[in-house]
């Protein structure tokens, strides 16, 4: 695993990555192999297959938060590109028949689960049918398909957000209702004093600012970061979300999302 560091080297960070999925990729194959062991048995391809991917989420956590943190931007990135790569093997594994088969067969010997255990098995199963497992094979790789675009799309969205950089600057008249620690600490530029879309500028002034017109320029920036392009991978995303949920038999996106969460 690699060590927490906001200092790693993008290949490093690869690399973390990279052996993590193999290390999977391993675990996985075994647990394609798994005959349907007697229900009682705590050694079930279901269990297994929950280890490997808890295991995956534990070891590429550092690196795909640095994609976020890292000082570097060739860091940032990297761990950026990690987030994709498992966001991507996620939607593969769960495409997978070979791993499908033997978590199926083993429900189909209704063991004795109860609580945890037995949500477990129900979830996991519901996450391969939304996965399109019932699905005939062509239309199975469509839907794995439009996952790995969704995925894609989102994590490119997302990047953008966070490197997004814009600010609005405001007369000191339209400050009042700020602490003046948080004033003081603000750029002046033009005699005007700059306020950013970062968490700590744009969440206390849209709390404190007495300023109504103010409030909502800043927040008219803060809702338009990513600009043209995450406008573009909105339109898109809507698209690909709307044929996966038709693809999959539920009649919108909104359907098929509150199947598994609340409202």
């Amino acid at each position: 695993m690699l060590p927490f560091d906001v200092h790693a080297k993008p290949a490093a960070i690869d690399q973390a990555c990279k052996a993590a999925m193999d290390k999977a990729n391993a675990a996985l194959a075994g647990v394609a192999r798994m005959s349907v062991p007697k229900s009682t048995s705590t050694d079930n391809a279901l269990l297994a297959f929950s280890r490997v991917l808890a295991d995956l989420g534990d070891e590429t956590a550092t690196p795909m938060f640095l994609g976020h943190v890292a000082q570097d931007k060739d860091s940032r990135d990297a761990g950026t590109a990690c987030e994709a790569a498992v966001s991507r093997y996620s939607v593969e594994v769960y495409s997978r028949e070979d791993l499908y088969k033997p978590i199926l067969a083993y429900a189909k010997t209704h063991p004795a689960l109860e609580g945890e255990d037995a949500r477990l098995l129900e979830k996991t199963l519901l996450d391969f049918r939304r996965s399109g497992l019932d699905l005939p094979a062509a239309q199975r790789e469509r839907a794995k398909a439009l996952k790995q675009k969704i995925s894609d799309v989102q994590v490119a969205f997302a990047k953008s957000l966070g490197e997004w950089k814009d600010a609005a600057l405001f007369s000191r008249r339209q400050l009042k209702g700020l602490p003046e620690d948080f004033v003081a600490r603000l750029p002046e530029q033009g005699g005007r004093y700059r306020v950013s879309l970062d968490y700590p500028d744009y969440f206390p002034f849209m709390d404190d600012a007495k300023d109504a017109a103010a409030r909502r320029e800043l927040e008219t920036r803060f809702d338009s970061r990513g600009g043209a392009e995450n406008s573009a991978r909105m339109a898109d995303v809507l698209k690909l979300r709307a044929e996966t949920a038709s693809l999959l038999g539920y009649p919108t996106w909104a359907h098929y999302q509150l199947e598994d969460r609340m409202a």
